[in-house]
């Protein structure tokens, strides 16, 4: 969401994260970070500094934009778009990123100002198959992006809790249409309390998921209270990948320097710039989610960070992430 975006450097990175749990066989972990739409061209290669705090994947978000209530996506033609979310940006991005031997992600996502795609409906039909029309297009162009770079996974969408179910049939000719042209992974990111209503999984290589969990409503959990809190969701998570015999790839991840930030981070946004920073607590909070998660199933751990802001501490917490099997990892 646009409102985590963070500016340093010239670049804007959002407190994204990519992992896995493992379920069947082990694969190479995936740590990523999502860089989002500098507005500029990069003043300087960003992607050795991302590489070097561990990263093996990016994910690039070209966003489009929507009116509340109104079909449309658009994406074309907009004179205040940023560099980085426009074609050339991603071209740049993925060709500097495939000269770091990283990994990429095209994560195509809409926003809406002032509400959520997750909200978004439709009464008439005829909006509906104009919003079809052109999301369509919007993903069918950078899924061509995509197998023209070799690009190695898409994400066709993000978080439409309404849409993907009562437009299912859309979104199946949507995915056989891009597998006729792109032969890489594809996902679709479902929010953290509706991806076990998705009726779409069995179509996808991955159940993805916006992790943004609430764990506590306490302002300073300590580290007893976030495992007690992770326990009831890791339950269902592995359940749910079982069950669908799939795995779970989290596509989005992360907490705000602030204090409260275990529980509804989403609502804590709205008055963020009334809220002091609390280093501290964010670093409590990933160190903690890599350390849990990293007993999962083979212990696909990542990192997390958010670009040239924590190069220093993700060296740090690097050096901390607990093994599956209790021992201390120097570095990934």
């Amino acid at each position: 969401m646009r409102s985590l975006i963070y500016s340093l450097s010239g670049m804007l990175v959002l407190y994204l994260i990519l992992s896995l749990v493992n379920t069947n066989k082990p694969l190479q972990k995936i740590k990523g970070i999502s860089m989002v739409a500098p507005p500029e061209v990069f003043p300087e290669d960003p992607m050795p500094s991302i590489k070097n705090i561990g990263a093996n994947w990016i994910a690039l978000i070209p966003y489009a934009f929507s009116s509340p209530q109104k079909p449309e996506v658009r994406y074309h033609g907009l004179d205040w778009q940023w560099w980085g979310e426009r074609e050339e940006g991603i071209r740049e991005s993925i060709r500097l990123a495939k000269l770091q031997n990283m990994h990429v992600m095209l994560k195509p996502q809409v926003y809406i100002h002032k509400s959520w795609v997750g909200s978004m409906d439709f009464q008439l039909e005829s909006d509906w198959l104009i919003w079809e029309h052109d999301y369509r297009n919007y993903i069918l162009k950078f899924a061509k992006l995509a197998a023209e770079l070799n690009v190695e996974m898409v994400c066709i969408a993000t978080e439409y809790n309404i849409a993907v179910i009562k437009r299912e049939s859309f979104f199946r000719k949507l995915i056989l249409e891009i597998r006729s042209l792109y032969k890489g992974k594809i996902c679709y990111s479902a929010n953290w309390d509706h991806y076990s209503e998705v009726p779409i999984w069995d179509a996808l290589d991955y159940i993805g998921i916006s992790a943004y969990f609430p764990l506590t409503e306490q302002q300073t959990p300590t580290a007893n209270e976030l495992n007690k809190a992770w326990q009831n969701y890791l339950y269902k998570l592995e359940s749910f990948s079982r069950k669908l015999n799939k795995q779970i790839l989290f596509t989005e991840y992360g907490y705000l320097s602030v204090d409260g930030s275990g529980g509804k981070g989403w609502e804590i946004e709205k008055i963020l710039r009334l809220t002091p920073s609390i280093k501290w607590l964010k670093q409590l909070l990933t160190k903690h989610y890599l350390k849990i998660y990293g007993n999962m199933n083979g212990g696909l751990v990542v990192f997390y960070g958010n670009g040239f802001q924590m190069v220093k501490a993700m060296r740090v917490i690097l050096k901390k992430i607990i093994h599956p099997k209790g021992k201390l990892l120097k570095r990934y």
